[in-house]
């Protein structure tokens, strides 16, 4: 019985991985088709901080981007949710949308 435990928790893992990096994929075109023409799918780094020390958005380029994320997945943030947690990499909001995502369905 153990055995099977381990193999559903590798199996949800391996589903929360694959909806994480498809949430990256989406936001790295959000970024790059909206928000910083500039910016390279392939050059973002998704542990590169979002701020102006790393993909380099401003206060307003965040916001648009929350607007995006907003428009494009079908939620609001609420106030708590806006925590600069979620927002230290592109890869920490992408599992945040990604598990956001996964409560709405439930």
């Amino acid at each position: 019985m153990e055995h099977m435990n381990i193999f559903a928790q590798d199996a949800q893992a391996t589903r929360v991985d694959t909806h994480v990096d498809q949430m990256l994929e989406q936001l790295k075109r959000l970024l790059v088709e909206n928000i910083n023409p500039e910016l390279k799918l392939d050059q973002i780094d998704p542990d590169d901080s979002i701020l102006e020390d790393g993909l380099g958005l401003d206060s307003i380029k965040v916001v648009e981007l929350i607007v995006l994320i907003e428009k494009n997945f079908g939620f609001t943030f609420t106030e708590d949710e806006l925590s600069m947690d979620a927002f230290a990499s592109l890869r920490t909001l992408a599992k945040f949308v990604a598990d956001r995502r996964g409560r709405q369905t439930v």
